[in-house]
């Protein structure tokens, strides 16, 4: 009966965890304020206006990275 109880108290509080969120970045400018970007990463500008994050260059021994400051 306990453990009848204790599971029906678990399933009622349930409740599920969420961790992915939208993030809307067009990367078409010369800046992205909504991230710190260091190493070799940048900002370029595509075709048709479409801008893309690029962590590092087409060669090798490198890193990039981007944060999301929220």
């Amino acid at each position: 009966m306990l453990n009848l109880l204790l599971v029906s108290l678990l399933l009622v509080g349930y409740t599920p965890a969420r961790a992915q969120f939208p993030i809307n970045e067009s990367f078409t400018g010369t800046a992205a304020p909504a991230f710190s970007t260091g190493g070799n990463a940048a900002l370029t500008r595509g075709a048709n206006d479409t801008g893309y994050l690029r962590l590092t260059s087409a060669t090798g021994n490198q890193a990039g990275y981007a944060i999301l400051n929220i």
